[in-house]
This record gives C-alpha cells, structure tokens and sequence, in this order.
C-alpha cells in the first residue's frame, strides 16, 4: 500500500499540490488504522494528509478520481 501512497503523492505534486515527505510517511503510519479496501476511508485519509487548504482541497477532490495505479 505503500507504494499506492507514494504513486499518489509524486501524481498530486505534478497536479500542484505541495505535499511534503512528512506527510507521506504520516499517511504511511494512520494507514494501519483504516480499513484499506473501503476506498472512501482511502481517499479520506490521503485528503486528511495531503490538502491542507479549501483551495488544495478542491484540487484534490478533482484530481483523486484521475488517479490510475496502473
């Protein structure tokens, strides 16, 4: 999962989002505490760590569904 985590938050740096390794290896930690195959505590959780501000949060909110694994 880790590396979803990582994929996402180089994705959302290059859509703007300033996310600092801080923040990733906070998401990286709180992952335990959720269930990781419910995507809407997913996403919660990347948009708790990752927007900080109503502006990054409404950058977020487009950008996450673009998000591909593959």
């Amino acid at each position: 999962m880790l590396d979803v985590i990582l994929k996402f938050a180089a994705y959302s740096r290059k859509a703007g989002l300033r996310i600092s390794t801080a923040e990733v290896l906070d998401c990286s930690q709180q992952i335990e505490y959720i269930d990781v195959g419910d995507e809407s505590q997913f996403k919660d959780l990347l948009r708790a760590n990752f927007a900080k501000s109503k502006r990054e949060q409404t950058k977020f909110d487009h950008i996450y569904p673009l998000f591909s694994i593959n």
